[in-house]
Formats: C-alpha cells, structure tokens, sequence
C-alpha cells in the first residue's frame, strides 16, 4: 500500500549501530540457510530447472543488500523479531520468483498448487506477527514499517505473477500486484505524491484483502467465475484505496499551496 506518517527516531552511535550490524548480519544468515534447506527441498520436489537457484541466489543478494543500505532508518541497536520475520517473509516470496518459469506446469497437479498455496498462505499468516512483535519488544522504526511494507508488495507481485503465468486468471490480475509500483513510479513524475500519508486502518485491511484474494487464487479451492468474483473484488477494493489516498494528497498539496500563498 502507500505510505504512512514517519516515526521520529534519534541517530544511533557509533556503537550501537555497531551491534544492530551484528544483530542484522546473524539475522540474515540464519534466515539464508533456512532459504537455502527450503530452497533445496522444492529444486528437488518440484523438479525445478537450473534458472531456479539462480534467480532465488541473484534476488536475495539484492535483497540484503537493500536491508543494509535501509538499516541507518531503524534506529535500535537491536534487529529485533518483527524485522527477523519479515526477513523469513521476503525470502519466501522470493522462493516463488525462482518458481516462476515452471508456473505452469506445476498449475497442473493439485498437489503441487495446494504446496504452493499453502506456503503463500503461511507467510500471509507471519504479516500479522510482526507488527506484534515490532509493538511488544519496542523496536517500531521507519526500516520496519518501509521493510514490511515492500515485502507485501513484492509478495503481492510474485503471486500474481504465479495466477497470470498458470492462466488461473487472465492479464487483469496483474494490477493487484503493480498497483503499488504504479504509484511509486507516478509519483517520481507528481510531487504531491511524494508526501506523507496519514495512519490508515483502511490499507491495513486492504492489504489483508489482496493477499487473501490472492492466496485463494492461486489455490485449487477456486476454478473459473469464483477466481474472476474474488479476484475482481479485491482489485476493486485495492484501486478505490489507492484512489482515495491519491485524491487526499492532491488536495493537501492544494491546501498547503494556499497557505503559502
């Protein structure tokens, strides 16, 4: 979804970055080897092609290396939980990227989507634990917020690629997926869209929305019509969120326009 008010943070010292550096890189490893135990056990289930450990390997690099350069906006000397498990989270929705090229034909055992669809049901189900363990351990940060949020959004993306490349659903789905990534390109172009938004329990459930829209999509449980219905509802819920967080900034920016003026 978009963007919501920033926390104030103080800039950590020298030292206490020192050990979020530590806390983050052993965090980080353990979450590579656990991908890599995964990874290994569906190259081999799934009978997946030499392109696989190489787009989850290349994808994941990238990924730490964005976790590090977001770091400085975390603010505690500790990693914490929540950014551990949005670590687990990110990892496996880049295990579905490497899943991507076969996508269609492991669309054609229902054993396989039901493994599939599971997983993605799983790391649905960690989006609602961090957040808790973010509020329980006192480690909420601009990093956790902006980390978790480009998990979903990622997550989003890959499941819709998974729904279009197995043919479940036609070329629309794609838009539960790249509206995130519309409006961060728009607003590289529009000004007003780079501001801040406002908290909003809207886009938390919206979000909540596309992913379970998403999960049941690519799942057996829906074929035909039932796909269309929740797929279509999800996107239109998912367009009129968006929709009205772009009409609040435009009018915000009108407003403090005046007020300068």
């Amino acid at each position: 979804m978009t963007k919501s008010t920033d926390l104030v943070q103080e800039q950590l010292s020298p030292s206490d970055y020192s050990q979020l550096l530590k806390a983050t890189y052993k965090t980080l490893t353990i979450v590579t080897v656990c991908g890599f135990a995964l990874s290994n056990i569906i190259y081999v289930y799934l009978g997946l092609g030499r392109s696989f450990p190489l787009l989850v390997g290349g994808c994941w690099i990238i990924a730490v290396l964005l976790i590090l350069r977001g770091l400085p906006d975390h603010r505690h000397s500790k990693f914490g939980t929540a950014n551990a498990v949005t670590s687990f989270r990110a990892a496996g929705a880049i295990i579905l990227t490497g899943i991507l090229p076969m996508s269609r034909t492991i669309s054609e055992t229902n054993t396989t989507l039901w493994i599939v669809s599971l997983c993605i049901a799983g790391l649905i189900c960690l989006d609602g634990v961090d957040g808790f363990f973010a509020r329980r351990e006192k480690l909420s940060s601009n990093f956790g917020a902006r980390f978790d949020m480009e998990t979903d959004a990622f997550l989003a993306l890959m499941i819709t690629l998974l729904i279009w490349e197995s043919e479940r659903a036609g070329i629309w789905v794609l838009g539960l997926g790249l509206m995130r990534y519309a409006f961060v390109f728009w607003s590289w172009f529009s000004q007003p869209l780079k501001a801040t938004l406002f908290p909003s329990m809207r886009r938390k459930v919206v979000c909540v929305i596309q992913l379970v829209a998403l999960c049941l999509m690519i799942s057996p449980l829906l074929h035909g019509n039932a796909i269309l219905l929740i797929g279509v509802s999800a996107l239109v819920c998912l367009s009129a969120s968006f929709l009205i967080d772009i009409v609040w900034l435009y009018r915000q920016a009108s407003i403090d326009s005046a007020a300068r003026s």
